[in-house]
């Protein structure tokens, strides 16, 4: 088995992320840091979310085997670290 990395080859799918933003002032990731390159988020930006699967809940997983829309878990990314456009 190939052990997991952080940093593995990618093949990008035909889908596109959901463009987000730009953030205002008041939205509740400004200042968090983006888990892509470690920079907060700041006003103005546009960010997109990343989904990373079902969790932890056993109906949404079920869900997800069955190819039936679920509740994901997802992390923000800043727009240009989720697709390379600046």
């Amino acid at each position: 088995m190939t052990k997991p990395s952080r940093e593995s080859e990618y093949v990008p799918s035909e889908s596109r992320p959901e463009k987000m933003g730009p953030l205002e002032l008041d939205h509740p990731l400004i200042g968090d840091l983006c888990p892509a390159c470690n920079v907060p988020f700041r006003e103005g930006e546009l960010v997109t979310l990343v989904v990373l699967g079902p969790g932890d809940d056993p109906e949404e997983r079920k869900k997800a085997r069955e190819g039936e829309p679920y509740h994901a878990v997802a992390l923000p990314l800043h727009w240009a670290c989720a697709t390379g456009e600046e």
